[in-house]
């Protein structure tokens, strides 16, 4: 029961609070990446599909 019951948890938290976060913290680093390269890189590119990943599962959420 507490072995299930901690894996729920597990998972609530990374649901609720890691996905989220991931996110903003992925849009902001390709906000900053376009800004000093003044326009999308690779690299903001792909941080703007983290983005959009984290906004799909926490949509599904």
């Amino acid at each position: 029961m507490w072995r299930l019951l901690k894996l729920r948890l597990r998972t609530l938290v990374i649901a609720a609070i890691l996905i989220p976060l991931a996110g903003w913290v992925a849009r902001r680093l390709a906000e900053r990446a376009e800004q000093k390269h003044q326009g999308p890189t690779t690299t903001s590119r792909v941080l703007r599909g983290v983005d959009a990943t984290a906004r799909r599962a926490r949509a599904i959420i």
